[in-house]
């Protein structure tokens, strides 16, 4: 996930603390772009800079 959305968004910081020794990037498939049920919940469209956006990837711990 976080090799993915760095290659699809390359200005945009991708924050995790779970990912492994960064992969040539040729190798790591993009990912799904379009989504069905997040585009009928848009309302609108608003364009922003890529450096002004960040995404957090925040894996559930499981706990047994």
């Amino acid at each position: 996930m976080y090799y993915g959305l760095r290659k699809a968004f390359p200005g945009v910081k991708v924050i995790s603390e779970e990912h492994t020794e960064a992969p040539e990037l040729s190798d790591v498939p993009l990912p799904r772009l379009d989504d069905d049920e997040v585009s009928t919940s848009m309302v609108g469209d608003e364009t922003v800079k890529a450096d002004d956006v960040a995404i957090w990837i925040d894996p559930l711990d499981v706990c047994d």
